[in-house]
């Protein structure tokens, strides 16, 4: 693979200066047979020296027992590793190339909340945006990621979201979740009443 990152993200790209070549990131793609309805695709992007994950085109057919979050987490932990780094490094989730329809209409209300030449707008946990994004089936796939793996990954919370299009005329929306460490926060167990860790309140989505 030889393209930059940008030809995925260009606004993903920029956040995080990926200009040029592929030392810093890994695409892994993974297929299984069958028709339109049955397929699996997932395809990803893996930076371990940037504690970055980044879905770009995921799709589980009807009878994948495995979810999007099953197999990225395997892929994370192996890139991981094999550079030397630990797992709970991890400290963005990105999604671009976003076609929900739900996620898309957030995102779009989110923009409006900011000057309008604004091309990437991040919210915290006092916006109300914030809880909005992290509510998309979208921003929930992040979510629970975090949440089913945390006995590998550690207690992490999400301490901010940024969201964007990389498109003209809100083409190709994308988001991306900032991971911290809960404890930062203050944060011992993810209940559902703590102010800091939203994760269980989506796990199930």
């Amino acid at each position: 693979m030889t393209e930059s990152l940008e030809v995925f993200s260009p606004s993903i790209a920029q956040m995080f200066r990926w200009t040029s070549g592929r030392d810093n990131y890994k695409v892994v793609a993974t297929r299984t047979d069958g028709n339109s309805r049955t397929r699996t695709e997932y395809d990803n992007i893996y930076s371990p020296s940037n504690g970055l994950i980044a879905a770009h085109y995921n799709y589980k057919g009807d009878n994948e027992p495995l979810f999007w979050s099953d197999v990225t987490f395997a892929i994370w932990t192996e890139l991981s590793q094999s550079d030397g780094r630990s797992p709970k490094d991890l400290r963005y989730v990105a999604r671009s190339n976003i076609l929900n329809d739900f996620t898309s209409s957030i995102i779009y209300a989110a923009m409006t909340l900011v000057p309008k030449l604004t091309r990437v707008a991040s919210f915290g946990p006092d916006d109300e945006a914030f809880m909005a994004v992290l509510g998309t089936p979208n921003g929930a796939g992040g979510v629970y990621l975090l949440m089913q793996h945390k006995h590998i990954l550690g207690l992490k919370t999400i301490s901010r979201v940024f969201v964007g299009y990389d498109g003209p005329r809100m083409a190709n929306p994308f988001l991306v979740l900032e991971v911290a460490d809960a404890s930062s926060f203050g944060v011992t167990d993810p209940g559902p009443k703590s102010k800091n860790c939203y994760l269980s309140d989506y796990a199930a989505m």
